[in-house]
């Protein structure tokens, strides 16, 4: 886990488990490589009312520190707005 994540940013990674639940309140939108609609990503950011984009192949690779993105969790479209 980053302890380096600010209030509203977007959190990429591989998956989450309980012990992430505490960065839900932080983050603005997630994506996440690995999972669906019932992996505890997917669960929690549903009972946050956060975006969440789940089963995106090389999001750690695609994605970078510093990028701004729109996460749409309602059609599943993750949109790169800018590159820093």
């Amino acid at each position: 886990m980053n302890s380096k994540l600010e209030p509203g940013e977007i959190l990429v990674c591989t998956a989450t488990d309980p012990a992430w639940t505490s960065l839900f309140p932080i983050v603005g939108a997630l994506v996440l490589e690995m999972g669906g609609m019932l992996q505890h990503g997917a669960i929690v950011s549903r009972e946050y009312g956060l975006p969440a984009v789940v089963g995106v192949a090389n999001a750690k690779n695609i994605f970078h520190n510093g990028q701004f993105i729109q996460v749409n969790g309602s059609n599943g479209r993750i949109k790169i707005l800018s590159n820093e």
